[in-house]
């Protein structure tokens, strides 16, 4: 176990972490309270750590926090799909983009529940797209192209139409093996 540090033991110690988070001069601090600079900056950091923690648990508690953090899920997984992709690294991108498409699953649920009816929007036709994109790996090329031509005609966004053009290239052509 760590000795206490000189915050810790100190009797105004509630004082001190309140000036702390609420951006007092640390070197002001420092000379009122005779606590190190250094150990007032180490204690800062920690502090607004454990508060963007709670914070974040406590966003958690509500159905939009819940969208908020499978939003970003959604993004991240789609980083790493991308990077995958990239590297070659094609069961890394399968399951990025399966974890994608959980949580894609997951935020409409929520989405319908916040709004009380389903989204119809760009976002919306993306992850249909990204699902498809997904269910497609393994279906052939003329697929693909097919549903390239139903999102050009159905006035998907030219990053969209060039995502799938992309991954459709990047298909095997009909009948050729991995072998």
């Amino acid at each position: 176990m760590s000795r206490p540090s000189a915050l810790e033991q100190h009797p105004d110690r509630g004082a001190i972490e309140l000036a702390l988070l609420s951006g007092g001069s640390v070197a002001e601090i420092s000379s009122v309270h005779g606590i190190s600079q250094s150990a007032l900056y180490v204690a800062r950091a920690r502090l607004r750590e454990d508060a963007e923690a709670a914070q974040a648990a406590a966003s958690l508690n509500s159905t939009e926090g819940v969208a908020t953090a499978l939003a970003k899920l959604v993004t991240r997984a789609e980083i790493i799909a991308e990077r995958a992709g990239e590297a070659g690294q094609d069961r890394l991108r399968l399951q990025a983009l399966e974890s994608q498409r959980r949580a894609l699953v997951e935020l409409s649920k929520i989405t319908e529940t916040l709004r009380g009816f389903p989204r119809t929007s760009d976002s919306d036709a993306d992850a249909f797209v990204l699902a498809m994109r997904d269910m497609l790996l393994e279906r052939p090329r003329e697929l693909t192209t097919d549903l390239l031509s139903r999102l050009k005609t159905h006035g998907a966004s030219d990053r969209l139409v060039s995502a799938m053009t992309e991954f459709r290239d990047r298909l095997p052509e009909e009948g050729a093996s991995d072998d």
